[in-house]
């Protein structure tokens, strides 16, 4: 599951960074053809193309980021089941999605934690 989503997310950021690229070739090449004009502008412009999609991909597959979902703590749950549990408890518990004071939060995870355990 974890290469599925670092194969995605390298996919994506490869996707969205080539269609930035795409979408400012032409105002990059009429730039570098102000600046050092024809005969270095061409080389200039794939030089830039080819930074533009390796910033763009290297912004957006962030590996490290997927770290805290498959390292565990001893004793700690899962960040995202912990997330869209309290979430989905939330909105059960006031009804509105409203955030919960220290008090409530305090009795949710009280009761949370005195619910039996699946074997």
């Amino acid at each position: 599951m974890i290469i599925n989503l670092l194969v995605i997310t390298l996919l994506l950021s490869l996707v969205v960074a080539g269609l930035v690229a795409w979408f400012f070739r032409k105002p990059i090449s009429t730039i570098m053809n102000r600046i050092v004009g024809d005969p270095l502008a061409s080389a200039w412009v794939r030089y830039v193309m080819v930074a533009i999609v390796v910033v763009g991909v290297g912004g957006g597959v962030r590996p490290w980021d997927y770290e805290k979902y498959i390292t565990l703590v001893k004793d700690q749950p899962l960040p995202v089941l912990t997330d869209i549990f309290s979430f989905d408890v939330q909105v059960t518990y006031n009804g509105r999605g409203d955030e919960l004071s220290p008090e409530q939060n305090e009795t949710l995870l009280n009761a949370i934690n005195d619910l039996p355990k699946k074997a």
